[in-house]
């Protein structure tokens, strides 16, 4: 299990994603929030080799598996940003935190911070 609480940065501060609903949740009947925590699993393998009974060398290689689509808060639909605007007390932040896609571009030209 693993507990996870994407963010991002609006207007200077860091703010948490998920309590905004930035696919709808919370604004389109039927879209729930998703739970932040989450099961995952793990696997991996290595080998140790040791010297004189005094050091060891080892290499490992390990992978997670989670059963989730939200690390990042984007799974698979991008809202209009009208619908998020009016119809949460958050909205315009909601809106421009819902769709990311030329973040790195506008803070290259200085749109955003």
């Amino acid at each position: 299990m693993f507990w996870h609480n994407p963010k991002a940065k609006y207007q200077g501060k860091w703010e948490a994603l998920q309590p905004l609903g930035t696919e709808g949740q919370g604004v389109i009947l039927g879209l729930k929030q998703y739970n932040r925590v989450q099961a995952q699993l793990s696997s991996g393998l290595g080998f140790y080799y040791t010297f004189k009974r005094k050091w060891r060398l080892g290499w490992e290689l390990g992978t997670r598996w989670t059963f989730t689509d939200y690390l990042d808060d984007v799974s698979t639909r991008y809202v209009d940003p009208a619908l998020l605007q009016d119809g949460t007390p958050t909205g315009d932040m909601a809106a421009a935190l819902s769709n990311r896609t030329n973040t790195k571009l506008a803070e290259a030209n200085n749109l955003i911070t």
